[in-house]
Order: structure tokens, then sequence, then C-alpha cells
């Protein structure tokens, strides 16, 4: 959908591009996707990129705000990074008296600590 509503600008000659930012959640790889998209646009036009935080940009919704030249929020929106939360329910326990071994992969030891 960005692909396409960018595309449809390269009959003018724009000076600027105005993102408005209102995400609450999503994908860090559609997120990077985005910004992707629109630094080549900007590139390809020469034309600076302003982001405007609407409600929330939170999570990927922060980092393509943070893509922008110049960056705009209210004083009331709300912003933020990349948190990370996690509740575990203590299965392990459960698991040794059902004798049950899990088997893990990964691509190394440090990315198992959670488990």
């Amino acid at each position: 959908m960005i692909r396409e509503d960018l595309s449809s600008v390269k009959h003018s000659t724009p000076k600027i591009l105005a993102i408005s930012v209102n995400s609450s959640n999503g994908s860090l790889v559609h997120a990077e996707l985005i910004c992707k998209l629109l630094k080549n646009f900007q590139k390809r036009h020469d034309v600076a990129l302003y982001t405007f935080a609407e409600d929330m940009a939170l999570g990927p919704g922060y980092y393509i705000l943070s893509t922008g030249n110049k960056v705009f929020a209210d004083c009331n929106s709300l912003l933020g990074g990349f948190g990370f939360g996690y509740q575990g329910v203590g299965l392990a326990d459960f698991a040794k008296k059902m004798n049950i071994k899990p088997n893990f992969t990964s691509s190394g030891k440090d990315k198992l600590f959670l488990n």
C-alpha cells in the first residue's frame, strides 16, 4: 500500500514528504521495510522527510517516526521504544513431574535464557 502511494507521487516534484504515524503495535520487520521505502523515496526525489506522531507512536511506530529529518509530536502523544515483557507460567516443575524433556534449537546458548 505504501509503495503504491509513493509511486503515485512520481509525476510531481515534491519538496517534503510528510508521514503521519499512529501505531501502538506491529512488526519491526514491516517497520524496517517502510523505513527503507521512505528513505529510498527521499533520496530519489531529494526531499526532506518529516514525521508526525498522532495519538501514539509505540514500538515499530516509534522506529518509523525516528526516520524523519524532523520529528513532530504533541506533548500528549504517547511515544516509546521497544519494551519487552515476559510472564512465565512455571511449567518447569510440571514438565519434570511428567517426565517431559524440552528440545530447543537456537543459534546460540545465550538465546535460551528465558526457557
